[in-house]
């Protein structure tokens, strides 16, 4: 069952609905002393990328944050759309930008799902001034953009600006502590680099980081749902489907992405 269809008969249910077949209790303990290492230098670490372009360090390849940033980027270009103060955008609009979608091999086939992508791509745009109110209409904040430069914005949106609560809103305190120490996801990132389940990969985090259980089905979820997704948006780690769960790998590439902008 897809990481997106167990959260949502989750929040439909007044019961905890999926339970995992294996139990890994220990897996997360060996990892403790390594996010802790790591999470030392995490603040030096960003210092240090923060003087940069990015655009020179690595070829960034396509992936599905910039096909959802050039189409509502795009849209707005050739649009005469009214907006507020904060550059909202409307159902209709997300609408219209997922049908453009529909065939896209590199975006995932469900519509719902495509259309939260969209609004919380938007939010990282707005977040990074990449959409502006000009007299009252919703643009572009350029004529075009470099596809490493509008990753390496919405990327740094993600990872250090927007509130993961305002885009991970079901659940505002969960989102706030995964933020908190999200920079034990690039340590354990380089230590899966084979195939694992993505409900281990959010149940090692939220057990050494001690957010929750590694068995708290809601929590593993909600980090699937959300936070694995735009790894995999990102192109950071790949999502294969196999049986009753789904499978997460990073490439050489996805670990170079995370070293160089989630950090």
């Amino acid at each position: 069952m897809d990481c997106q269809k167990k959260y949502r008969e989750y929040l439909n249910s007044d019961r905890r609905l999926f339970f995992r077949g294996e139990t890994l209790r220990n897996r997360g303990v060996e990892r403790l002393s390594a996010f802790e290492s790591y999470n030392r230098f995490a603040a030096d670490n960003y210092s240090i990328l923060k003087e940069y372009n990015f655009s020179g360090r690595m070829k960034i390849k396509n992936c599905a944050a910039l096909i959802y940033g050039n189409t509502i980027l795009q849209k707005l270009m050739n649009e005469s759309l009214k907006t507020d103060e904060s550059c909202s955008l409307s159902d209709a609009f997300y609408s219209e930008a997922a049908d453009l979608l529909e065939n896209n091999s590199k975006i995932i086939s469900d519509r719902e799902m495509v259309i939260i992508n969209l609004k919380q791509s938007a939010q990282l745009l707005r977040y990074a001034s990449l959409i502006v109110n000009i007299n009252g209409y919703a643009k572009p904040s350029f004529d075009s953009i470099d596809p490493n430069v509008l990753f390496r914005k919405m990327a740094d949106s993600f990872w250090h600006g927007v509130m993961w609560e305002d885009i991970f809103p079901s659940s505002p305190e969960l989102a706030r502590n995964i933020f908190k120490n999200r920079s034990a996801i690039p340590e354990l990132l380089k230590e899966n680099r084979l195939q694992v389940k993505t409900e281990d990969f959010a149940g090692d985090f939220l057990d050494i980081t001690e957010i929750s259980s590694r068995d708290d089905n809601f929590s593993i979820s909600f980090f699937e749902f959300y936070v694995i997704n735009w790894l995999r948006n990102f192109g950071v780690v790949e999502i294969k489907g196999k049986a009753d769960s789904e499978l997460l790998s990073v490439s050489e590439y996805g670990i170079e992405l995370a070293s160089v902008f989630f950090n």
